[in-house]
């Protein structure tokens, strides 16, 4: 595995994308204007092949059974429609989203 030192990769963000070093702000609007496209493309095959995918709107009786301090970035959909939330980016490893009977919240896939 080749590991490249942070200064490197930093220069060669800079240099490359063309934002200031001593704007971090830029930087990471910079990092999610490049990864954005590629996230939604990763989540729209993942979503062919059977896999977990961020969904494009978080329903509200999601976000209101989401357990506390677990923010709806985290929150995904499988291939079933059914909600989770998940810490691992590309897992396929869940934990189910329920309501207040207890059952799966699940929706259309989107």
């Amino acid at each position: 595995m080749f590991c490249a030192p942070k200064g490197v990769v930093i220069a060669a963000l800079i240099s490359v994308v063309g934002v200031a070093a001593c704007d971090p702000d830029a930087i990471n609007a910079e990092v999610e204007r490049v990864v954005a496209p590629i996230e939604e493309k990763a989540n729209e095959v993942f979503g062919r092949v059977g896999g977990v995918r961020k969904p494009a709107v978080v329903p509200s009786n999601v976000k209101a059974n989401l357990p506390p301090g677990i923010p709806e970035s985290m929150v995904v959909q499988n291939a079933r429609g059914c909600y989770g939330w998940t810490i691992e980016t590309g897992s396929t490893d869940i934990i189910p989203i329920k309501n207040e009977q207890g059952r799966a919240i699940c929706g259309a896939a989107t």
